[in-house]
């Protein structure tokens, strides 16, 4: 008898760390193809011709009304931002108050993505603007007509976002206890906490 329990036991833990195991690759799955469509979104956003041209001229604000409807037309960007090469706020959409002329230099987005101009996906973190809330800055270097830097679109996606993609996924009648991890193994996230 003691036997069959310990090999019943055995069976049953390994089905239930086969399912769990799935549901994390699935999560973890969600998640890649969310953050890549978003910084799909950036690059495509930051090649735009006309955007380009704008933001090599110096021309910012002008710039950024080609981008006022984005946050509208995709729900999941909660504000875009544009800097120049010395990480300066230069233009926002939403604009916030006070954001503009703030230096963003010491951020880890704008040091990994000014490294070799490569777009970055930064560690969840507080933003500087007012609210204050968490958020995942997906950045891309905005480069004019003749291959040089011009500037860096950034795009603020809240951690509240992942609550929506991972409820999305259906795990069964079971209740799932998990975490997520960003790229500096901090938890971003916690299915037990708000």
């Amino acid at each position: 008898a003691a036997y069959s329990y310990r090999e019943i036991d055995k069976e049953l833990t390994a089905l239930t760390l086969s399912r769990r195991e799935a549901v994390a690759q699935l999560m973890a799955a969600t998640l890649t193809e969310k953050f890549g469509r978003a910084m799909d979104i950036a690059i495509s956003l930051s090649t735009r011709v006309h955007f380009r041209e704008l933001v090599a001229a110096g021309r910012w604000d002008e710039a950024f009304r080609v981008m006022q409807s984005v946050p509208q037309d995709l729900p999941h960007i909660d504000r875009l931002f544009l800097v120049d090469l010395k990480g300066t706020l230069k233009a926002d959409v939403p604009a916030l108050p006070g954001a503009r002329g703030v230096k963003l230099a010491s951020l880890d987005w704008f040091r990994e993505v000014s490294r070799n101009w490569q777009p970055y996906v930064s560690a969840a973190h507080t933003r500087v603007a007012t609210p204050p809330i968490k958020v995942f800055a997906g950045s891309v270097p905005v480069k004019s007509a003749a291959g040089k830097i011009a500037g860096i679109l950034v795009l603020h996606i809240r951690v509240e976002k992942l609550i929506e993609w991972i409820s999305a996924i259906k795990t069964g009648k079971e209740e799932l206890i998990y975490t997520i991890v960003d790229s500096k193994g901090q938890m971003a996230f916690h299915s037990g906490h708000s």
